[in-house]
């Protein structure tokens, strides 16, 4: 678990704890019911989920950053 501070950000937590800042939607996936339809308002005192990326392929986790390159 990750309790959301001022200043965060789904990429700025990826890049802490996965040292890559485009593996945020990973974050997003599992915290959806939390976050809301907007992966950009995370709100200080919200508490996200941070599953291990050590079970995805390197294609699961290509396509991943390429997700999070190109979110819109």
């Amino acid at each position: 678990m990750y309790t959301v501070v001022s200043g965060d950000s789904l990429s700025v937590i990826a890049g802490r704890k996965w040292n890559d800042v485009l593996l945020w939607p990973i974050l997003y996936d599992a915290n959806k019911q939390v976050i809301g339809s907007n992966p950009n308002l995370i709100k200080p005192g919200q508490k996200l989920t941070v599953p291990s990326i050590a079970g995805y392929s390197a294609s699961q986790l290509s396509a991943t950053r390429e997700r999070g390159r190109n979110w819109r």
